[in-house]
């Protein structure tokens, strides 16, 4: 059966409202646990998601100087054995996951920068560099989509392909703008840039 982009986005998209659903649900307890197998392929690496969002919060990197931030999600896709394409908005990093033949595509977001103001926190994951911080939560924005990148990395039963767009300077250094100019041209190995191309990312 042909993977159906809009119903499984839609389904995503709405999957915070379900769980919050769930204290007011008599059969909450049921539901939680279907949930939790759909996605129980992602248990196994809860810790190394952990690890990774601990390891950005502790080295958060400012607008265009996402370095270290583009190292680690770069490598962690490859780890992955998912097609990494680099220098796209300066520092972003775009990974590229095929399915099945087909024209459609769907970009997920995540913002990889960090706020330039000190992290008073005692927690052994605290900011190490004084002055930044990652106070906006784009440390669990960019595990979050990892976490998504390994489970359909691991499930390719879907038509079309998925672009994990890894967005610097989100916060007013026109990234956005960078990654809207870099996502419109055709990427390395691809003949055209993409003419179906749905995107869908989150801030809080």
């Amino acid at each position: 059966m042909a993977f159906n982009f809009e119903e499984n986005l839609s389904r995503l998209l709405t999957r915070y409202d379900e769980l919050q659903a769930l204290m007011n649900e008599s059969a909450g307890a049921a539901k939680f646990a279907q949930l939790s197998k759909e996605y129980s392929d992602l248990g196994p690496i809860v810790e190394q998601i952990q690890a990774l969002r601990r390891d950005l919060h502790a080295h958060p990197e400012l607008c265009f100087e996402e370095v270290r931030t583009s190292d680690l999600v770069a490598d962690t896709l490859t780890g992955w054995g998912i097609e990494v394409h680099r220098g796209l908005g300066k520092t972003g990093v775009v990974g590229v996951i095929q399915g099945r033949p087909g024209p459609r595509a769907v970009g997920l977001r995540a913002d990889m920068d960090a706020l330039p103001m000190t992290e008073h926190n005692t927690f052994a994951h605290a900011s190490r560099h004084p002055g930044r911080m990652h106070a906006c939560g784009h440390d669990g924005h960019t595990a979050m989509l990892l976490a998504a990148a390994r489970h359909l990395s691991s499930h390719r039963d879907f038509d079309g392909t998925v672009y994990l767009v890894f967005q610097p300077a989100e916060e007013g250094g026109g990234g956005r703008g960078e990654e809207i100019s870099a996502i419109h041209v055709p990427l390395p190995g691809c003949r055209s840039a993409p003419r179906s191309f749905l995107r869908r990312g989150l801030h809080r």
